[in-house]
């Protein structure tokens, strides 16, 4: 609550998920530019949907396993940026907190086959649709690291994740992408 003392704030980044009562707070943040929040365990910030956006990130977590993937956070990414995405939004950072079934080790092909079919079977489409509805977007970064340390992906991960990427989305945020 003492954050509602901070009404005049721009910007916001938040360590932890959006919660009922912090939803509240943010919502009469009428100056809040830029957000970031961990969309884990997130209830849909609907409430927030009268926020006027330049920057938003949202982190999320992805199981990457052997079998079909166990857990992503996408589907509430997109819920998310739905409701918060702006025509006025000009930077678009996604955090894709990565976690196998043991650490990604770049000597290991399997693991590196595995995370392709995991980006292979996000929802670009609908990611894609959300995103290009903001006309004043100048940069678009998905930042996937590794969950469990060491937090910093190898260049093979990284050029596969941007492949995939660059492929399931329409040319004009292919242009803007960046994949880190």
């Amino acid at each position: 609550s003492a954050i509602a003392k901070f009404s005049s704030l721009k910007s916001l980044s938040l360590e932890c998920a959006l919660s009922p009562d912090l939803i509240g707070v943010i919502q009469g943040m009428t100056n809040l530019r830029a957000l970031s929040y961990d969309v884990e365990g997130t209830f849909p910030p609907t409430a927030l949907g009268d926020l006027t956006l330049r920057s938003l990130t949202i982190s999320g977590y992805f199981r990457i396993s052997k079998g079909p993937s166990t857990f992503s956070d996408w589907d509430s990414i997109t819920r998310d940026l739905d409701v918060l995405l702006t025509q006025q939004a000009e930077e678009l950072r996604i955090v894709m907190n990565l976690e196998g079934d043991k650490t990604i080790h770049e000597t290991k092909d399997d693991e590196l086959h595995c995370l392709e079919q995991s980006l292979l079977s996000l929802n670009w489409s609908v990611f894609a649709h959300i995103v290009s509805r903001s006309k004043s977007l100048r940069s678009l970064t998905l930042d996937v690291r590794n969950y469990v340390p060491p937090k910093r992906m190898s260049e093979k991960y990284l050029g596969a994740s941007r492949v995939i990427a660059m492929k399931s989305l329409p040319s004009s945020l292919a242009r803007i992408l960046r994949v880190v």
